[in-house]
C-alpha cells in the first residue's frame, strides 16, 4: 500500500486550514461594524411594539388607500 493518496489528502487540509485561518484573522482584524439605530433592534419591549406597529399602520395605509381611492372612483362613475 503505497501512502501518496493519504499525503495528498494531508496536504490538501493542511492548505484548507491555513486558507481559513487567514480568512479568520482578516475578518477578525476588521473594525467592529456598528449595528443601525432602529427600534426594532430595542431592548425595550413597548418600543418595539409601536415599532411593529408603525409599520403595520404604514403597510395597512400602502395597501388601503389604493383600494378607497379606486371605490370612490366607482362610485363617482356609476352614480345615478
Amino acid at each position: 500500500m503505497s501512502d501518496q493518496p493519504f499525503q495528498e489528502q494531508v496536504d490538501t487540509l493542511r492548505a484548507e486550514v491555513a486558507w481559513l485561518s487567514q480568512r479568520l484573522q482578516a475578518l477578525e482584524s476588521r473594525p467592529p461594524q456598528r449595528k443601525p439605530y432602529t427600534m426594532l433592534l430595542s431592548h425595550s419591549f413597548f418600543e418595539r411594539a409601536f415599532a411593529v406597529y408603525g409599520h403595520v399602520f404604514v403597510a395597512g395605509l400602502i395597501i388601503a388607500v389604493p383600494v378607497y381611492v379606486l371605490i370612490l372612483l366607482l362610485a363617482v362613475a356609476f352614480r345615478p
